[in-house]
C-alpha cells in the first residue's frame, strides 16, 4: 500500500477517491479480490421526506453476511472511518443518480 500526504487534501477535509500513477488511473485496493459481496437486508429510515417523489434526507442501513465482513474485523475507528463500500444497484430510469450517491457507515 502507497500512502502520502497532499496538503490542500488535509487543510480543506477532502478525501482522495480516484489514484493516477504516471497519468494512468491505478486500481482500488478492494475486498474480495474477485466476486462480490451481496447485501442480506436493506431498511431506510426518512429523516425528512420534502415534496418530491424520494425523500430529501434519508439513511439506508445495509445488512451483510457475517462472514463477508471478516476483513474489517480488527480495524480501529480511524480505520473504520476510511472504508468505502461502492453499492452497485438498478436506479430508475427518472430518478438522478445524484441522489444514490451517498457515503456508508459501518458501525
Amino acid at each position: 500500500m502507497v500512502e502520502t500526504h497532499v496538503d490542500e487534501v488535509a487543510r480543506y477535509g477532502l478525501k482522495i477517491e480516484q489514484l493516477y500513477v504516471n497519468g494512468n488511473r491505478a486500481t482500488r485496493a478492494r475486498t474480495p479480490d474477485t466476486g462480490w459481496f451481496f447485501v442480506e437486508k436493506a431498511d431506510e429510515t426518512i429523516h425528512y421526506k420534502g415534496t418530491g417523489r424520494s425523500p430529501e434526507y434519508a439513511t439506508q442501513r445495509i445488512q451483510a453476511k457475517p462472514e463477508d465482513m471478516v476483513s474489517l474485523q480488527g480495524l480501529s475507528e480511524e480505520e473504520l472511518n476510511e472504508v468505502m463500500a461502492i453499492i452497485n444497484g438498478i436506479i430508475p430510469v427518472n430518478i438522478s443518480p445524484w441522489q444514490y450517491l451517498t457515503p456508508v457507515i459501518f458501525s
